[in-house]
This record gives structure tokens, C-alpha cells and sequence, in this order.
């Protein structure tokens, strides 16, 4: 029944666009004869100067034909007044000339204004001539991609593309909600995963145009992260993580020598700002198709995009993350880690391998304050990039959950408003000690990393 409703759909709105198309040919046409006639747009302007130019509304080029007209009967009363015998008249013929020279002015001014009409119906007719191979253009365009996304994609994600073509977005209703974010856009088959491609394809080159050939980097570790990449046991998923130093850690720091960067299947999924990546539709689009899952900062671990992340686990994809939250360019020992990676690893349906990941350099190839306190419009080159992969962080969580409870009955924790019972058996206070407890460890690895990276750059020195 749903198939059949989205073929209605399509059909009904596949002939609103043709009468609609119909209809403006049919306008375009009846203003191409008006042109021809002299019914132009030079006219429409002289209308819309002559409800500007007074009360009357009387056109500019009637006015001087008024005042011509004018100046004519003044002079025609001056030289021959009514009250003259026999017509009267000047002896000198001086009221002739100046009738001759105002027909004259007059037939000029005529002539003038009988070119511009033809020139302006010309140039009308030839921009009506453009915009209706336009309109055929585009409806044929638009009607060839709604048979093909009926023929090849579900008619739902059809419909929604169209309205985003539009710049008509679904309807904010808890049935649309996720859609508002454009989750049809992320999806692998969306128009055949051709515009996924393309865009992967278009960043990976970037990524590696930054990383190699503007800069200079240097991976330690590479093989794990690349093996756990490409060849991973299937379903079991991979959580990335690592700090944040710049607006171009991701996709950057997958840009060096031999890492997969173009290829759209082992592309990572990533946590975005939603304030930054996702404030328009253009943006949200884009995002969506370099597989970016919008998160709002500060709107806890169970806001409605973590579960699409918990789904993109539970298909057993690679999930990067920066559990620091925000940027940071400070030379200084790992922050504290937000909860909501650690949620997901204990609320994964598998185990996610959690590989750390820390970096330095990045913050001198987009400095935030760079100039008047903004950073550079594109990417500095000649820095040296610094990339430390590290081993799995193993976590034995049916140990840590009891650990969890035992700790949480200790202890007088405020309440955030999580559900009283978590999918995984915790209630609010048992998942604030388990999931500080998975963020520490984690934070405890990353600054081991971030020493050893910043022996070694010493070592290079």
C-alpha cells in the first residue's frame, strides 16, 4: 500500500509540474505577441515611473509629449492671438517657425520613442524565448529524477529530496523529525551512493593534497588503524577516538600516505556540531553525504541522533568521535572526556573495538586566531603534522557494571533525567559511575599518547 501511495504521489505531482509548465509557456507566449505589438517591458517600467511620478500617473514620455503639446498652443496664442483681425498674426512669420520647429521636436521625439519600444519588444522577446527553454530544460530534468529515484530508491526518500530541492523541508512532526536532518541523505543508496561518492572521493583528495603535499606527516602505529579499517572481524563496529586541535583533524588527519581516504564504504561515520556542520540545508546536504551524524553539544547522551549512531554501530561501521567536545589548541594534558562516547560503547548491541588516536600540529595549519582573532581561509602549509595511533583500549564491562553499582550506592550523584532503568540493566546513578569510569580510562590512555608524541617530536629536534 505504501509503494502504491508513493506512485500516486509521484504521478500527482509529476502533472502538477507539467500544467504548471504548460501554463507559464502559455504566459510567456501571450507576452511575446504583446511585445511584438509593443506591449513591453519598457512599458511596464514607464508604468511602474508613473505611479512614481505623481497623482495622475501620467508616463514620462506622455509628460514631454504634454509639455510639447503645451508649448505649441503658448506659442500659437502669442503670435496669433483670437483677438487679431482678420487671424493676425506675426508680420515676420515668427509664430510659423515656432510651429515648425515644435512638429519637428515632436515627429523626433516620437521616432525616439517608437525605436526604443521595438528595441525593448526585440530584446523581451528574446528573454522570454531563453526562459522557456529554461523551464523545459529544468522540467525535463525534474521529471526524468522523479522516475528515476521511483524506478531505483524508496518513494519516501524521493519525496524528500524533492522538497529539499524545493527549499520545502519536511514538516516538524515527531514522524519527520530525523528526516529534518536529512538522515535519507546519509543513507548508502540514496541516488545510488553516487553523491556519497562523489563527495568522499572530493575530501579524500583535499585530505591529502593538506597532509602530504602542503605539509609534512608522520604516522607512528599506522598498520593497526589501517587493519582495523579494512579488515576487521565482520559486525564487530570501531569507535575512534582523539583530542580536537583543529576545524580540520577530520578529514585531515586521514589524509596521509597509504590510508584508504576515497574509498566511501570504509569512510568513517563521524559526531558533528549541529550548530556548525548542520545550520542550513545546504550544509546539513553536504554533511550528510561525508556520512557526519548531527549531535548537539550539551544535549546529553540520549538526545535523538545518538541512536542513529548506536544504529551505524549495530551495523558494525566505524564511528570516530572527539570525546573532548570542543576545539582546543593549548599545549596542555587531555581534558576531561564527555560521556556520550562511553555511552555507546556500553550501549552497543556488540562491543565496539575502541582504538585511541592523538595528534599535534593541526593547530598550526588552522590556527584559530590567526588574524583579528579568525582563523585562515585556507589551510597553512610547510607544518609538520604529528599522528600517534594507539593499541585497543580492552574494557571488561560486565566487571565495570558491578563496580558501577557498587559505587553508585556509595554515592550522591544529581539527577540529569536519564530513564530510571537503561537498556543495559543501570539505573541513573549506576550509569554515572560506569560511564565516568569507561571516560577515564580512556582519558588516561590518550594523555600516555600525547607524552609519547611529544617525546618524539623532541627526538626529531
Amino acid at each position: 500500500m505504501g509503494k502504491n501511495r508513493g506512485v500516486v504521489v509521484l504521478m500527482i505531482l509529476s502533472l502538477c509540474v507539467f500544467l504548471i509548465t504548460s501554463a507559464g509557456s502559455s504566459r510567456l507566449e501571450e507576452e511575446e505577441k504583446a511585445g511584438e505589438k509593443g506591449v513591453t517591458s519598457a512599458n511596464s517600467s514607464c508604468l511602474e515611473e508613473e505611479e512614481k511620478a505623481g497623482e495622475k500617473g501620467v508616463c514620462v514620455s506622455r509628460r514631454y509629449r504634454d509639455k510639447w503639446k503645451a508649448l505649441f498652443n503658448q506659442a500659437n496664442l502669442y503670435f496669433n492671438p483670437p483677438n487679431l483681425e482678420g487671424g493676425g498674426g506675426d508680420p515676420k512669420g515668427g509664430g510659423e517657425k515656432v510651429k515648425e520647429a515644435v512638429v519637428k521636436s515632436l515627429e523626433k521625439s516620437k521616432a525616439t520613442m517608437e525605436g526604443s519600444a521595438r528595441s525593448a519588444a526585440e530584446m523581451t522577446g528574446k528573454t522570454i524565448q531563453k526562459t522557456k527553454e529554461k523551464n523545459l530544460l529544468g522540467n525535463v530534468v525534474l521529471c526524468l529524477f522523479f522516475f528515476y529515484e521511483f524506478i531505483c530508491f524508496h518513494d519516501s526518500e524521493s519525496i524528500q529530496f524533492a522538497n529539499f530541492v524545493l527549499g520545502q523541508p519536511p514538516s516538524l512532526t515527531e514522524k519527520h523529525k530525523r528526516n529534518w536532518k536529512m538522515e535519507w541523505a546519509g543513507r548508502e543508496k540514496h541516488m545510488g551512493g553516487i553523491p556519497r561518492k562523489v563527495v568522499i572521493m572530493a575530501v579524500g583528495a583535499f585530505a591529502k593534497a593538506v597532509a602530504t603535499l602542503l605539509n609534512t606527516t608522520s604516522v607512528h602505529n599506522a598498520d593497526t588503524l589501517i587493519h582495523l579499517v579494512q579488515s576487521r572481524p565482520p559486525g564487530v563496529p570501531l569507535i575512534t577516538v582523539s583530542n580536537h586541535m583543529s576545524t580540520l583533524d577530520d578529514p585531515v588527519m586521514w589524509g596521509f600516505k597509504g590510508f584508504p581516504t576515497s574509498d566511501a564504504n570504509l569512510a568513517r561515520w563521524a559526531l558533528a556540531a549541529e550548530d556548525i556542520c548542520f545550520k542550513n540545508s545546504l550544509f546539513s546536504y553536504f554533511f550528510r553525504l561525508g556520512k557526519c551524524i548531527p549531535i548537539t553539544r550539551g544535549g546529553g547522551i540520549y538526545q535523538e541522533h545518538m541512536t542513529e549512531a548506536l544504529e551505524r554501530l549495530n551495523d558494525g561501521a566505524w564511528l570516530h568521535t572527539f570525546p573532548e567536545g570542543k576545539v582546543s589548541q593549548e599545549d596542555a594534558p587531555i581534558r576531561r572526556l564527555k560521556w556520550g562516547t562511553a555511552s555507546l560503547i556500553v550501549r552497543a548491541p556488540v562491543t565496539p573495538i575502541v582504538l585511541p588516536i592523538v595528534h599535534q600540529g593541526f593547530e598550526e595549519v588552522m590556527p584559530e586566531n590567526f588574524m583579528l582573532g579568525k582563523r585562515p581561509p585556507f589551510p597553512l602549509c610547510c607544518k609538520s603534522i604529528n599522528i600517534v595511533v594507539g593499541e585497543p583500549i580492552e574494557f571488561d564491562l560486565p566487571k565495570m557494571r558491578e563496580k558501577a553499582i557498587s559505587m553508585s550506592r556509595d554515592s550522591s550523584l544529581p539527577s540529569r533525567g536519564w530513564p530510571a532503568t537503561s537498556p543495559c540493566g543501570l539505573d541513573e546513578a549506576a550509569q554515572q559511575c560506569l560511564y565516568s569510569s569507561i571516560s577515564e580510562k580512556i582519558r588516561s590512555v590518550m594523555e600516555s599518547l600525547r607524552r609519547f608524541g611529544t617525546s618524539i617530536l623532541k627526538q626529531k629536534v
